[in-house]
């Protein structure tokens, strides 16, 4: 069995594309990020707490209730008649 000679290139041809030191290998270099410092913690605000609004309505004393007045009889009875 006789090997062609494109058979032989394209052999030859897939090594040296195949191979890492053939070729130069495009390398990404990633910059080091550098370390943010952590941030100090902020003591919590102290609630404000709102000031209550409290209205004191002040109790209206009860009005005693008037005495059922007795009927005065009229002095010209004949006016009403």
């Amino acid at each position: 069995m006789q090997i062609s000679l494109i058979t032989i290139i394209s052999l030859f041809v897939a090594l040296v594309a195949g191979h890492p030191t053939l070729y130069e290998r495009q390398t990404i270099t990633i910059p080091k990020i550098p370390e943010i410092p952590a941030v100090p913690e902020v003591p919590a605000v102290p609630e404000v707490h709102k000031r209550q609004s409290t209205i004191t309505v002040p109790k209206i004393p009860d009005i005693p209730a008037v005495p059922d007045v007795p009927a005065v009889p009229s002095p010209h009875p004949k006016a009403h008649a």
